[in-house]
């Protein structure tokens, strides 16, 4: 899915109205949650088209701007919402599927050791 339509269905879901470009740009700089996501596909969308730096510089922008971090490495379904955004964490190797509700203060993922370690 592209990643326009990813956040449309993101925006769908957060605000319940239905989407135009100039609804999303007013989420995104009024809701923190929305403009994590938004940034997160951005990111996402770089890494896979091979532009490392971008994903990167979108997830210190958003660790900076949202106060929260999502990894451009995880793979996040459509509708994804975040309410609340304070504490959040999301690592590199975590799948989450379709409409995803997540609140503050939650860590997805970790490193985690091997039974070798």
């Amino acid at each position: 899915m592209r990643i326009w339509e990813q956040i449309r269905k993101d925006y769908e879901r957060a605000f319940r109205a239905s989407p135009s470009f100039l609804r999303i740009l007013i989420g995104f700089l009024k809701r923190a949650g929305f403009r994590a996501v938004c940034l997160y596909r951005f990111g996402n969308a770089s890494r896979k088209c091979g532009f490392r730096l971008l994903g990167a510089l979108s997830e210190r922008f958003m660790h900076h701007l949202c106060h929260v971090y999502i990894s451009t490495e995880a793979e996040i379904s459509e509708g994804f919402v975040m309410p609340h955004v304070g504490g959040i964490v999301i690592g590199d190797r975590v799948v989450i599927g379709k409409n995803c509700h997540l609140n503050q203060c939650t860590t997805l993922g970790g490193r985690g050791k091997t039974n070798s370690e």
